[in-house]
């Protein structure tokens, strides 16, 4: 196992010197006036550990309207964050943001900076908690927690506006290896924990005997922990990380909340993305409305469901997803159940919230149709195809055809 995984990041150090060696090459051979690339909304920071005297940057991304706002944000602290891994974890980031899956956070990347020989080096050395002899320079968790603690983290507080109560951190392989060391000897610094592939093999699974130890003892752990692991990977890996989940589970934290994914077609590498995508849903995606409101139409009536929908939005705009395009989804998701009914109300209750939206009147003229209310399809249609028209909206011949559709076979009856 051990000898493996030597091989594997052996093979991955070569590979990767020699990308780097000749990506040097080319750019220096290659003088352009040329735009550099830069990543959107992200400042650069020098951290100095007061420790060691190391020197560490902060890759900061910041909310688009940080600098217009007053808002305070979550902070999630990334591992193994270096330029070339940051800017797939923004992107991935701004891609939910897009379609508004998740929270707005302040995202801090934790870099040493220097070449890719350095990172490995650098990331032994700093995420692995104990000193073992086959690998130089390893051991050093304690003094880049201690960094964490005492510089960075306050600094990010001090200079940004932040939520102390509301900090994450992502690791994956050793940087997963280095979340579980916090979580087990500082469960205070972070609430939000995602973990994809730990390397729990290190040290004869030290970190193993170190969990059962904590989850045998009285110190409380809340928040949210969500764990990953790739399906194609090592017996021994998956054997940590089920051990990991287990150990947790049997202790039942009142305030915990720990979700664990095998990804399915996924290797040690290849589940990277996947994992930040999914932890990122898992502990900071927006919670959909429509159930809620659904229950309230069934309990109460379609009133009480507008009216908690304003309460939401004014008091917590952030936790829900309010959009037309959600409860339109919802809608149809019952309707193909066969629920028409219930289909139909949350259809009205879109049409409620969003009266200058075309599509809900479409949507509910759909269903209309589908429970053979040919009269109730006609008038949600012609009310589609007219707000479409008033408002030079896009589909306008789509919501032609329907109307015209139900007309025609209202003509025949």
């Amino acid at each position: 196992m051990k000898t493996n995984m030597i091989r594997l990041f052996l093979v991955i150090i070569i590979c990767t010197l020699l990308i780097n060696i000749c990506w040097s090459q080319e750019i220096k051979n290659h003088k352009s006036s040329a735009k550099r690339v830069e990543i959107l909304n992200t400042e650069v920071r020098e951290i100095i550990s007061s420790k060691t005297n190391r020197q560490y940057f902060a890759y900061v991304y910041l909310p688009q309207d940080y600098y217009e706002s007053d808002k305070k944000y979550p902070v999630l602290y990334l591992t193994d964050a270096e330029a070339f891994s940051f800017g797939m974890y923004t992107s991935i980031f701004l891609f939910l943001r897009l379609d508004d899956e998740i929270r707005e956070l302040i995202l801090v990347g934790i870099a040493n900076g220097g070449d890719l020989n350095e990172h490995f080096l650098s990331r032994r050395r700093d995420y692995t908690p104990t000193k073992v002899e086959d690998y130089p320079g390893s051991g050093e968790a304690a003094e880049h927690l201690r960094f964490l603690k005492e510089n960075l983290i306050p600094f990010i507080d001090r200079e940004y506006r932040t939520y102390p109560s509301n900090r994450g951190i992502w690791g994956s392989s050793y940087g997963g290896l280095f979340a579980i060391y916090a979580m087990l000897n500082s469960p205070e610094t972070f609430q939000n924990y995602i973990i994809a592939s730990p390397s729990l093999w290190w040290d004869k699974r030290k970190m193993l005997d170190d969990t059962k130890t904590f989850v045998e003892g009285e110190q409380a752990l809340t928040g949210y922990i969500y764990t990953a692991l790739g399906e194609e990977e090592t017996k021994g890996m998956f054997d940590g990380w089920e051990q990991f989940n287990e150990l947790l589970k049997k202790r039942s934290y009142k305030e915990l909340n720990l979700k664990s994914e095998l990804l399915q077609n996924e290797t040690h590498v290849s589940m990277i993305p996947s994992a930040f995508t999914r932890g990122l849903k898992a502990l900071y995606g927006k919670i959909s409305i429509v159930l809620l409101l659904e229950t309230l139409i069934k309990e109460k009536d379609l009133d009480a469901a507008i009216k908690y929908f304003y309460k939401l939005k004014q008091t917590d705009p952030e936790a829900y997803d309010f959009r037309e395009e959600t409860i339109n989804a919802h809608g149809y998701k019952i309707l193909r159940a066969g629920e028409v009914k219930e289909a139909i109300s949350i259809f009205k209750l879109n049409a409620e919230l969003y009266p200058e939206s075309p599509n809900v009147y479409d949507s509910l003229g759909d269903a209309y149709e589908k429970n053979n209310e040919l009269e109730n399809a006609r008038k949600y249609y012609e009310k589609a195809y007219k707000t479409a028209v008033a408002s030079s909206a896009t589909g306008i011949e789509t919501f032609k055809d329907n109307l015209d559709r139900v007309l025609k076979i209202l003509k025949t009856k």
